[in-house]
């Protein structure tokens, strides 16, 4: 009678650690999933500040407006044939590659995840 009562014994502790086990893991994955989401956003943001950065820098303005004037003086010309080729020019070609980061920035499920080397070819000094 008595080895019954404490194997019943055991078992409700051994059921209240267990329940007690299971409610932490699941407290902890919540906390996990918080963090990545934290961290997630936080990536994004920085990403955003460096292309605005970047974006407003003195040599990407340059770039800009080099790029405007090509554009201006070359692509609107009585015949297409003889405009010359947008890759011909490096500041519209810096320009070009900062925009197509941005594009491929905003069509990633998770924004500013994974990939950082896409941004390296479109940075200016």
């Amino acid at each position: 009678m008595l080895a019954r009562r404490q194997l019943d014994e055991q078992r409700r502790f051994l059921n209240e650690q267990d329940e007690i086990g299971r409610h932490q893991v699941r407290v902890t994955e919540q906390s996990l999933s918080e963090q990545n989401e934290r961290a997630r956003l936080s990536l994004a943001f920085d990403l955003i500040m460096r292309l605005r950065d970047c974006f407003d820098s003195p040599g990407f303005l340059r770039s800009r407006r080099e790029a405007a004037k090509f554009l201006l003086d070359n692509a609107f010309v009585e015949d297409a044939a003889e405009a010359p080729s947008l890759a011909t020019n490096s500041a519209a070609m810096t320009v070009c590659n900062l925009l197509a980061a941005v594009r491929a920035r905003h069509r990633e499920d998770a924004p500013g995840v994974g990939k950082p080397d896409a941004l390296r070819g479109a940075r200016t000094a």
